[in-house]
């Protein structure tokens, strides 16, 4: 288990006993514990603040999550190393990578199909502004088109 690593990790409840495997994305491994951020998928319904503090899972898909996810990166959870009950979550996601690996070069796998083609009058419009001066993150906002999408397409 290392940085940056999406596991499954047994999570207790703080009001009531009990608690849940969940995933978790990994921040730092030491000798004696393990800190980690909650993934979540509830986010429509939060507050502004509490969004804020979320971070969206781009390639939630490739990540072995079920549907969208955001790290939840106002808490961190700290467990004892000694006894963490890790799931198949790594070994799922290793064998999902070498199966796709083995569809491309098969030429049965071409990847995530783009969500604006190049002549998009949308996409289109973000490259006007952007090469007009204004900031991906303002391109962004006065477009609906996502900042990485527009990177992606402006490289």
């Amino acid at each position: 288990m290392r940085t940056n690593d999406l596991v499954s990790l047994y999570v207790s409840f703080v009001e009531t006993n009990g608690g849940k495997s969940r995933p978790v994305l990994i921040r730092r491994v030491s000798e004696q514990k393990v800190e980690a951020f909650k993934i979540t998928s509830q986010y429509e319904k939060k507050s502004a603040y509490i969004k804020q503090q979320y971070y969206p899972i781009q390639d939630w898909q490739s990540a072995g999550l079920k549907k969208p996810s955001w790290v939840d990166l106002g808490n961190i959870y700290r467990f004892p190393k000694a006894g963490l009950n890790l799931s198949e979550r790594k070994r799922i996601i290793e064998r999902q990578q070498q199966g796709i690996a083995l569809a491309k070069q098969q030429g049965k796998y071409h990847g995530r199909k783009p969500q604006y083609a190049k002549d998009d009058p949308r996409l289109q419009h973000a490259f006007k502004l952007y090469r007009a001066g204004m900031s991906d993150i303002d391109v962004s906002r006065n477009t609906g088109i996502k900042r990485t999408t527009s990177i992606h397409s402006l490289s």
